[in-house]
């Protein structure tokens, strides 16, 4: 997902951001102990993860479940695109992200009981069409 300054320039209300294969997309970690140490960077497939339902560290590994597009807003800043709950799992010590897709359902806005935020929750609500 890219600014694009003519879209914004021109008032119209359309989102002025568009997709673009140029560019490809990854997860940042940083470390909650250390502000200050270096990000560091995980490749995936290029998607579009727009609202998360939660995220947990599970020893070496962070789990994050999000809503994944596979791409948004290329043409216009519609949603013609649906999102589905994926889950990725950061593997920190071999530097790899592995991902599944959770349900084939198009959701959107997850939620898990507030309670568990950060921890391992086995449910999430979300809205769906």
């Amino acid at each position: 997902m890219v600014f694009d300054l003519d879209i914004a320039v021109k008032g119209e209300g359309d989102m002025p951001y568009r997709w673009s294969d140029d560019y490809g997309a990854r997860f940042g970690v940083l470390r909650r102990d250390d502000p200050d140490a270096p990000i560091r960077w995980f490749d995936i497939d290029p998607c579009y993860v727009f609202h998360v339902a939660n995220a947990h560290d599970d020893g070496n590994w962070i789990v994050l479940q999000a809503v994944r597009y596979p791409e948004l807003w290329r043409d216009n800043g519609g949603f013609d695109v649906e999102g589905l709950l994926w889950e990725w799992r950061i593997d920190l010590t071999a530097g790899t992200v592995s991902e599944r897709q959770l349900d084939d359902l198009g959701v959107e806005f997850p939620r898990i009981d507030d309670r568990l935020a950060g921890l391992p929750a086995r449910y999430s609500v979300s809205v769906a069409d």
